[in-house]
């Protein structure tokens, strides 16, 4: 199996920071590099937010960063020990944006996290030819110049048309490779939406393929 990019754990469990979140090129892509992308993306002007597992190691680190930033944080705990352990930590000044909450009624303030990022498989456009028995999930499209209903996302073309893959980590390891292009420009984004007149280019097999329509007769 190709190797790819790996996010790599903490290597001190203090406040998340933008350079420690490190990239190597090796291993596996794991869960917690999304809680650290979506904490550095939150909004400026988020002025709460609604913390669950607020007392292990990767919620106390969010926890310290986010209180730096001025953000109140609901921490969802029921143990006033851990909590307040964690609140010392925190500098005098923004000790006050940590709030202990033991229900989660306390949340109705905040909005939801933001877009969906699945798609239900039944929802999924007729032209993908999806099977129904294949699982629950497809693909969720990126945004991009074609709608979701008019386009196809790169690792359907990759793993279901062109059969190059037959899972999920291999259509991965390919577009890290740089083998697939999109009109000529190297895309490794996986829901990248492609559509009607794209030309998908696979240098390596000096193969080169052109999104249209099927005519009426095909379906």
């Amino acid at each position: 199996m190709d190797w790819y990019l790996r996010v790599e754990w903490l290597r001190n469990e203090s406040t998340i920071e933008e350079n420690e979140i490190r990239i190597t090129a090796q291993g596996l892509i794991r869960n917690y590099v999304s809680y650290a992308t979506s904490v550095l993306q939150i909004p400026s002007n988020v002025r709460e937010v609604f913390l669950t597992d607020a007392t292990s190691k990767l919620g106390r680190a969010i926890a310290l960063y986010l209180c730096r930033k001025k953000i109140r944080v609901l921490m969802f705990t029921v143990s006033s020990e851990r909590f307040l352990k964690i609140q010392r930590e925190a500098p005098p000044e923004y000790q006050q944006c940590l709030v202990q909450v033991t229900k989660y009624q306390a949340a109705h303030n905040c909005k939801a996290r933001g877009s969906k990022k699945h798609l239900k498989r039944l929802n999924a456009p007729k032209h993908w030819m999806l099977d129904k028995l294949g699982g629950a999930f497809a693909p969720k499209p990126s945004s991009g110049s074609h709608k979701s209903k008019e386009c196809l996302p790169l690792i359907l073309i990759i793993r279901n048309r062109l059969k190059y893959a037959l899972t999920y980590r291999e259509v991965i390891s390919i577009l890290m490779q740089h083998h697939v292009l999109v009109d000529g420009k190297v895309t490794t984004d996986k829901t990248y939406p492609a559509g009607f007149m794209d030309v998908i280019s696979i240098p390596k097999t000096n193969e080169n393929y052109r999104l249209l329509p099927s005519s009426p007769n095909q379906g």
